[in-house]
């Protein structure tokens, strides 16, 4: 198995495949080191440290794939707060936790 990195800008809203066999939905590229993605089969939120595609290629087949170094997990409890703030329909005090 090999891979080649690929150059890609991560541009919110798109869906990309991961190398562990799910989609995510990029959420927030607003810095490429530091990438919000949503897993599409089940709501999901990562916060990807350095994400990259890849061109994977595995008994002579060859795909995409996206990758990173590091990510942040997020409950769904967290994932409840993040996008009830980014509306800015949550007082200010919960914006504080």
């Amino acid at each position: 198995m090999s891979y080649k990195r690929l150059t890609h800008w991560f541009q919110n809203g798109e869906v990309l495949h991961n190398d562990n066999g799910y989609d995510y939905k990029v959420i927030d590229a607003h810095m490429q080191t530091e990438v919000l993605f949503e897993r599409v089969s089940d709501g999901e939120r990562v916060l990807a440290t350095y994400p990259n595609m890849y061109e994977k290629t595995e008994n002579s087949k060859t795909e995409v794939v996206l990758s990173w170094q590091s990510g942040k997990y997020m409950t769904s409890a967290l994932n409840a707060i993040h996008s009830l703030t980014s509306s800015k329909l949550v007082p200010a005090s919960i914006n504080r936790l």
